[in-house]
């Protein structure tokens, strides 16, 4: 259109993914279960958009900034397995042939029949250079990708496995119905998690865990 029409001002807003309710992403489903699968050997790197970001970039866009092709995406990266742990949960890692035998052991349906761009998505991520969305667009998201993620997390009412014993009880049921070698790897998952929890200081007192 914009080559048909120069006369015409044409603006395309690039966003990796944005991460929200009431309809969550392939991200937002890997967030909820309390053992998430992902593809072994691979950790994409993710940005994130607040859905309140993406209408108001859409808004900024209609009252008169400047036209052109721009990416949208909020300041920092995560991996995701870190943003997985970071929801106080375990990321287990399966092969790519068996992913879709986990997701529906493990999550809801909207990931149980994940297409070939959802993988691509799990395997490589979606990072984008931001610098033109703030220099010449004129807009920068109000939340970074760490606040809307936890944003996602309040929203949804996704509970944290946030103390070692109640990670072990929940993570014990889940064993049980996982191959040895898929099992092995959950179990290595546990002391990873506790430990980003705890760096971030996301975990309770000890005490808490008898209460």
């Amino acid at each position: 259109m914009s080559r048909k029409r120069p006369d015409i001002d044409v603006t395309i807003l690039r966003i990796p993914a944005i991460l929200g309710l009431p309809e969550p992403t392939v991200l937002g489903e890997l967030l909820l279960p309390s053992v998430a699968p992902v593809l072994a050997g691979y950790d994409p790197r993710i940005q994130l958009l607040h859905p309140q970001d993406a209408l108001d970039a859409l808004l900024h866009a209609t009252l008169g900034a400047a036209p052109g092709t721009f990416n949208i995406a909020a300041e920092g990266v995560l991996t995701l397995t870190q943003a997985i742990r970071r929801a106080g949960h375990i990321p287990l890692p399966v092969p790519p042939q068996t992913f879709k035998f986990a997701a529906k052991m493990l999550l809801s349906r909207g990931l149980r029949d994940v297409g070939l761009s959802q993988m691509r998505y799990l395997r490589f991520g979606r990072v984008v250079d931001t610098a033109r969305m703030r220099d010449e667009f004129g807009f920068t998201p109000s939340y970074t990708t760490d606040e809307a993620m936890q944003a996602y997390l309040v929203d949804s009412g996704t509970e944290p496995l946030i103390t070692r014993a109640s990670l072990e009880r929940k993570v014990a049921k889940i064993e049980k119905l996982l191959p040895g070698p898929m099992a092995d790897r959950l179990r290595a998952g546990v002391d990873t998690t506790i430990g980003e929890l705890e760096a971030i200081g996301a975990l309770p007192d000890r005490m808490e865990e008898t209460l």
